[in-house]
């Protein structure tokens, strides 16, 4: 297949948009969709092969096992009566060569074997990728159909073998926003490609400014923070009455914990040790609190 160079003047001329969708193998390919999917850990997906690994790794056991049998049986051959003086006492002094070839095979098999499951251990520890993160993937090749070939783009099908390959936590508030500004495809949170990238239409191909998501939802969960701290000490500053003073705790202490869990992500120990944290603050105020008439 021929292809015509470029032009002598180091000049590019930009595609038009709707030669990019005519052709978007040509100017999105891999070079588009890789600076996607690096763009973000959202989108950087690719599969285990769990199915594979434990393959090879049941083929690896089965071979260590055959080379086992076989040094079981040189061991007993050597040990008998009938095979004379030998030393089954020395590996330096070991003159029975077929032994000596058994267990550098077994050497080499116990090696690969050791390294490729401590290498395959990890992976079967990430957790799955979610639906919405996968979604995203699904929605780069529809806007951008045809820029990659649909068998190697088939990958993304095998959903329960999928692993990202830095996994995040994300709190209901994180997936919700988001969702929302992707969705509004808001200015703010994206970033069209520049430089060499600018070949593909940026209305299909756009960089996520996750980092900016990222900022929106701590500076959320901060002013809530703040005002779970801050209301229910001045609440408690004009209520007298010990049993209120009480239930408004218990109150802010439930909804505490609804939050957290909710909108931060955390594990449900660590959720617990906010709240305690919390509760503490809110009681060391009660005891200093003022007492009633």
């Amino acid at each position: 297949m021929s292809s015509t160079p470029p032009s002598s003047t180091g000049i590019q001329i930009k595609p038009t948009k709707e030669e990019i969708k005519k052709q978007p193998w040509k100017y999105t390919g891999y070079r588009g969709y890789s600076s996607w999917v690096a763009s973000s850990d959202t989108f950087f997906h690719v599969r285990k092969f769990a199915t594979l690994n434990a393959r090879v790794i049941l083929q690896l056991q089965d071979d260590i096992c055959v080379l086992e049998e076989k040094l079981q049986i040189l061991d007993e051959i050597y040990s008998s009566k009938e095979s004379g003086i030998i030393n089954n006492g020395s590996f330096r002094d070991d003159k029975q060569m077929e032994r000596v070839e058994t267990m550098n095979d077994l050497k080499q098999k116990l090696l690969e074997y050791n390294s490729f499951i401590n290498s395959h251990t990890p992976l079967r520890a990430r957790p799955a990728v979610p639906k919405e993160d996968s979604n995203n993937s699904y929605a780069w090749h529809y806007n951008n159909h045809g820029a990659i070939l649909d068998e190697e783009q088939a990958y993304l099908t095998h959903e329960d073998d999928l692993m990202a390959i830095r996994p995040q936590e994300k709190g209901s508030l994180r997936r919700f926003i988001g969702r929302f500004a992707l969705a509004r495809r808001h200015g703010f949170f994206r970033r069209n490609p520049d430089g060499t990238e600018n070949f593909q239409d940026p209305e299909t191909h756009y960089l996520a400014r996750l980092d900016r998501i990222d900022k929106l939802v701590s500076g959320i969960i901060l002013l809530a923070g703040l005002l779970m701290l801050v209301v229910p000490l001045w609440i408690l500053e004009f209520v007298t009455d010990e049993v209120v003073r009480l239930g408004v705790i218990t109150t802010f202490v439930v909804l505490f914990l609804v939050v957290v869990v909710t909108i931060s992500g955390a594990k449900p120990y660590e959720s617990l040790a906010a709240t305690a944290a919390y509760a503490a603050v809110l009681i060391v105020f009660l005891a200093l609190g003022k007492p009633g008439p």
